[in-house]
């Protein structure tokens, strides 16, 4: 059984992968809080497991993706703690499965790494792939299975919340998913907060995907994942699939691509 943590800067995504199963059985979410100690993170973790019923020796592996650098340690010490065997850090020098042209292929992120891992094993290339979290990513991977590079920008959460913080006499909104069909006009200014939002990100969503799709010879195929995707994807013209379990899939990716490079 191989155990996946992605620790992104809001939430860390808990996977448990049955070994000859393409997704997981099981994928709880914990708050992502540096002042936790590795003591804290590892009761935590054995409270998880034993939720679903799995004991720490059924766990022949660990696979960390980690985009907060001082949360990577304290998990290294939990699983250490439990005795969980074999882990693997996704960072510079592990092998992804494509290729890397950016600047600097160290600042690639372990989660866009393992999106980028998965959504080419499962879906092929070309391709365009969409992180909507605490930041929301627009990746591109040419015909050739390239990452070459991304755009990145404020979540659609984290865009609310800025709103709020910067304004004095604005609401706090909560956020219903698109379906694609009311209008993109508000008539008071929750309603015209919450529109702006969620019709804003499915605008620019679709404008990145135009500029992108120019720099390919063939159509590519786009995937999303992310928690924030389901609110806003209906309004988005272009053909989208969404898999939450992406980031997950890919850190499974990343170490059996690991584990056949040891042998």
């Amino acid at each position: 059984m191989l155990l996946c943590l992605d620790i992104g800067n809001s939430n860390i995504t808990v996977g448990l992968f049955r070994d000859g199963e393409e997704s997981p059985f099981y994928r709880g979410k914990l708050s992502a809080k540096t002042s936790r100690s590795a003591d804290e993170y590892a009761v935590a973790l054995s409270g998880l497991l034993s939720l679903c019923h799995v004991k720490a020796e059924e766990i022949s592996g660990c696979v960390i993706g980690s985009v907060v650098p001082s949360l990577t340690g304290l998990w290294q010490s939990a699983l250490a703690m439990l005795s969980l065997p074999s882990v693997l850090t996704v960072g510079p020098g592990v092998k992804t499965g494509f290729g890397i042209r950016i600047d600097d292929p160290a600042e690639l992120g372990a989660d866009m790494a393992a999106n980028t891992a998965a959504a080419i094993a499962y879906h092929g290339a070309p391709l365009i792939v969409i992180d909507a979290g605490t930041a929301t990513t627009i990746s591109l991977v040419d015909e050739k299975q390239y990452y070459r590079g991304t755009c990145i920008l404020p979540g659609l959460r984290t865009s609310a919340e800025l709103l709020k913080e910067s304004t004095a006499l604005l609401p706090s909104v909560s956020l219903s998913p698109l379906t694609g069909e009311e209008s993109a006009i508000g008539n008071n200014s929750a309603e015209s907060i919450e529109k702006g939002l969620l019709w804003g990100n499915a605008i620019l969503v679709d404008g990145f995907i135009e500029k992108y799709r120019a720099m390919l010879s063939v159509p590519p195929k786009i995937i999303a994942t992310g928690g924030s995707a389901p609110l806003f994807l209906a309004g988005c013209k272009s053909e989208i699939v969404y898999d939450p379990d992406l980031t997950l899939k890919g850190l499974k990716r990343i170490w059996q691509l690991s584990k056949k490079r040891k042998k």
